[in-house]
């Protein structure tokens, strides 16, 4: 009874603890939460007015693109200045903006001649305004979106009014963008009438100096700039309501009505007296141009002011300290439990042990068998060439021997034959009737060319007579057409018939039907060659595979540490030097996944695909890619059929085929990127190595250089290639044939020197599923304190992924292998909201180690990764489980993205 209440006072000091302590904590909340509210306010301060900053380095971007567009032209039409903004898609990617227009540098002596010219354009009404005269003028000529409200500043004058001057003069003087001061848009109607400001960035003349003022004044052409509607401008950075905060912002240092250019809050007025509790004025130069904002905090957000968090901090306290109390009169019994079941796990990975020993063992019983296979066909291969070469022999004898085994003439497999000195036939024995289906009569009289056509009877004719002329014997192959029209293939030997004067009277010879033992040797030739292909094949895909795996860990490893720099480097060197090293990063990542989908070690996930789509999404990428001189066409089908394929090797396999075509046009051309449907049927002999049925038809035509017959029959050879060295591997084409091969589809090919290249590639199309839509931007979802535990046996790459996962909001373990990993599982009680794991480990594998976890913890949440897949027996278990999945290398959204999700209830 004793001991039993000295077990109940570690509960009763637990609690006495635990009361004091949520004591200390109400009272600390109380006055925490005045400064909290005020950290809030000036977050909330500084994050409007960082996106206002962010936002309009973003259309200074724009702007500058517009002056390259002028740079690298002679000359702008309209056209081309529509097609430009219509690229930029600025309603979803520059939101706020009014336009992208250009303004012209016109002289008053160009007037009548400038306004003509614009009319000629399709600008029937076009008028130079407001009338005036003036020393210079600056007329808008394009401004696109073109829609009415747009329409309405064709022809303004910007040099008319003076703050827009101004700002236009300092752009010129600082060569830099600059924005105007407070404004009213000449595209402003009677009704809702908003406040200005314009962005002016100047366009130079090219080839002029640019280094001075006066130089610049000199070499000025116009201004692309933009207009921005204030309220329109704002409500697309803090949205339309924010009825927690008034921002007002005001056009140079003075706060007045006059100044006004927003005020976010329309109900409550700037010059009320109405006491906020927080209030901020800013200061901001944007682009050469001071506003003064105003921030102030409005009764929602005063509302916000938790009074009741330390009522809940005292009332949770007590709980916890109840529960505590209670948690630890069960922990001794616990601790007996548990014991027990250690005991129970340590037999269960005794017994998992030896199953994996007898498996090793299965595996070099195998080993050893495909060996003693291959020593067979290696002997039947040698025994087979020895063969041939005694045919040959034979051959030879029988041919010298021909006058002493005259009498077996008439029964020899071979047709021998006479001819005169016009090679006429004199004499036919009978095999020629079985060889050419003629009659010995029938022969008579004819000459071998008679039965040729006119190429090979001209070759043919030309070498016998030089020979004749010689006395030459002679052993020939040629061409012969049979009775009923087929074509054979005839090994033609003759000696000239010398007279007792040495005259020259013919020849006397043996012709025999090598047609049957061609098609042997083709076929031979064939496997022969199937074999090396194949053993080299699998060579590689060793080797890729292995280096994959260690290379994918670096290159994991880099990506995400270079990833973590770039976010706090936003601008500057450094972050060109970071940009650098990502695309490099993503460079040498493409050269691992295209050695793994060659080895056929890249695991995929397939899905319902729109293949257009894909097409869409790479078009500005692969336009980056091609570069300025070779313009990248599409025709893709609207009714296009769906496929089932993993997205990345569909990517992967129109980048290849780009690219291929753009190293043949190092001058410059055109390639055209064509979707379509196609059946194919029974009776198609064009693709015999496709099962009838529906397919996607890609086509990928250039009009480079071509290729010539040898190129084309080693077009998908691994490491062949015709480019100069350190321009390629040799790896592009075989992988693009790789990728097709495993979805069941076809690739055909087309190309003559001079005239282009066209590749076709036919996938099976799919009729069932919803298509999955893919996005190459992933957003970054961050953790909610959730428990991770990290298995990775490479140091560098486990510190990186850790200091990923931390920074995103994970607490995370980290364990090197299968042991580490079952003492921090054991320490924490299972309370793990999910495992990341490397699938090959030293030791014990991931697969393995998250087995004896689940089942431990059945709910546990599971995402693996690895740098390559040597595992056969485990990726099918992996996709069979429906595990997430992640390839080495992997980026940050990527790794964040397949966590949550995962946490957010898939496995």
């Amino acid at each position: 009874m004793k001991n039993s209440k000295k077990g109940y006072l570690p509960a009763w000091i637990i609690l006495l603890l635990s009361l004091s302590f949520t004591a200390f904590l109400w009272h600390n909340t109380r006055s925490e939460i005045s400064r909290n509210a005020r950290a809030d306010f000036d977050f909330r301060v500084e994050e409007i007015k960082q996106t206002i900053a962010h936002r309009m380095r973003g259309y200074e971007q724009v702007l500058k693109g517009g002056v390259g567009l002028f740079n690298a032209s002679e000359e702008v039409t309209s056209l081309e200045w529509r097609e430009y903004v219509k690229s930029l898609r600025i309603e979803k990617s520059y939101p706020g903006i009014q336009g992208i227009g250009f303004s012209v540098l016109v002289s008053p002596s160009e007037r009548d001649r400038h306004i003509r010219r614009m009319r000629s354009e399709g600008l029937q009404n076009y008028a130079l305004w407001p009338e005036g005269d003036r020393p210079m003028y600056t007329s808008i000529i394009y401004l696109e979106p073109l829609d009415w409200r747009n329409r309405r500043a064709i022809g303004y004058d910007m040099y008319s009014e003076p703050v827009r001057k101004q700002a236009m003069d300092k752009a010129v003087e600082n060569d830099m963008a600059v924005i105007s001061g407070k404004v009213t848009l000449v595209q402003e109607t009677s009704k809702d009438v908003q406040s200005g400001f314009l962005m002016y960035l100047p366009v130079y003349r090219a080839g002029m100096a640019i280094s001075t003022p006066e130089n610049r004044r000199e070499a000025l052409l116009g201004y692309v700039y933009s207009p921005f509607r204030m309220r329109d401008f704002m409500q697309r950075i803090i949205g339309r309501d924010t009825p927690d905060l008034n921002v007002e912002i005001f056009d140079g240092e003075a706060v007045s009505e006059e100044s006004l250019m927003y005020d976010s809050d329309q109900e409550s007025h700037f010059s009320e007296n109405r006491e906020a509790v927080f209030e901020k004025t800013v200061k901001m130069e944007i682009n050469g141009h001071l506003w003064t904002t105003h921030f102030s905090t409005l009764p929602p957000f005063e509302k916000t002011i938790d009074g009741g968090k330390p009522v809940m901090v005292l009332t949770t306290g007590m709980l916890i300290s109840l529960l505590f109390s209670a948690i630890t009169f069960f922990q001794a019994s616990h601790r007996a439990r548990l014991k027990a079941f250690n005991e129970d796990l340590n037999c269960e990975v005794a017994e998992r042990k030896r199953a994996e020993e007898e498996l090793m063992e299965a595996r070099d019983v195998l080993e050893t068998r495909v060996k003693e296979r291959t020593e067979e066909l290696t002997q039947t291969n040698e025994t087979l060439h020895k063969e041939i070469s005694v045919r040959k022999q034979a051959e030879a004898a029988l041919r010298q021997s021909e006058e002493r085994f005259r009498a077996l003439v008439e029964t020899t497999n071979d047709w021998v034959w006479e001819m005169d000195t016009s090679f006429r036939y004199t004499y036919a024995s009978p095999m020629v009737l079985r060889t050419l289906g003629y009659g010995p009569g029938e022969m008579a009289g004819t000459t071998p060319f008679d039965r040729m056509n006119g190429e090979d009877a001209a070759r043919l004719r030309a070498a016998l007579t030089e020979l004749a002329a010689l006395k030459m014997p002679f052993t020939l192959e040629n061409r012969s057409l049979r009775k009923d029209g087929s074509v054979a293939i005839i090994e033609t030997s003759g000696a000239p018939i010398i007279g007792s004067s040495g005259e020259f009277l013919g020849y006397r010879g043996i012709d025999r039907d090598a047609t049957e033992r061609k098609r042997i040797e083709r076929e031979k030739e064939s496997m022969q060659t199937q074999l090396i292909q194949s053993q080299k094949m699998e060579l590689m895909g060793r080797l890729a595979g292995g280096v994959a795996h260690d290379f994918n860990n670096i290159m994991t490893i880099i990506t995400s540490l270079n990833n973590l720099a770039m976010k706090e480097a936003s601008s500057g060197q450094v972050r060109d030097y970071l940009d650098q090293i990502q695309a490099a990063s993503e460079r040498a990542s493409n050269l691992t996944r295209q050695l793994l989908i060659f080895s056929r070690n890249q695991p995929t996930k397939a899905a319902t695909l729109d293949v257009n789509r894909t097409a869409e999404e790479l078009l500005s990428l692969l336009k980056n890619i091609i570069g300025e001189n070779i313009v990248i066409n599409s025709d893709l089908a609207h009714d296009l059929l769906p496929v089932e394929a993993d997205n990345s090797n569909i990517e992967q396999l129109f980048m290849n085929l780009v690219i291929n075509s753009k190293d043949a046009m190092p001058n410059g051309g055109q390639i055209v990127i064509k979707t379509g449907n196609e059946t194919i049927d029974g009776k198609r002999a064009a693709h015999p190595e496709l099962a009838p049925g529906e397919y996607v038809c890609i086509t990928i035509s250039d009009s480079g250089a071509g290729m010539d017959e040898d190129v084309l029959k080693r077009v998908f050879e691994p490491f062949f290639s015709t480019k100069e060295p350190g321009k390629g591997i040799g790896l592009g084409l075989t992988v693009v044939h790789n990728i097709v091969a495993e979805y069941k589809g076809g690739i055909t090919v087309e190309s003559r020197p001079g005239q282009g290249t066209v590749f076709k590639v036919f996938l099976p199309a799919s009729r069932s599923g919803a298509v999955q839509v893919h996005s190459r931007d992933l957003e970054e979802p961050l953790g909610n304190g959730e428990t991770i535990l990290l298995i990775e046996d490479e140091l560098m790459l486990s510190r990186s992924v850790s200091l990923v996962l931390t920074k995103s909001g994970y607490k995370v373990f980290a364990a090197r292998d299968g042991e580490e990993a079952a003492r921090i599982f054991e320490r924490e009680g299972g309370r793990l909201d999910l495992v990341f794991s490397d699938v090959v480990l030293k030791g014990k594998s991931g697969v393995n180690i998250v087995d004896e976890f689940l089942a431990l913890k059945p709910d546990l949440k599971v995402v693996f990764a690895s740098g390559y897949m040597d595992i056969e027996a485990q990726w099918p278990y992996i996709k069979e489980k429906g595990f997430r999945f992640l390839q080495k290398p992997y980026d940050i959204p990527e790794l964040l993205r397949a966590v949550r999700d995962c946490l957010n209830g898939a496995r």
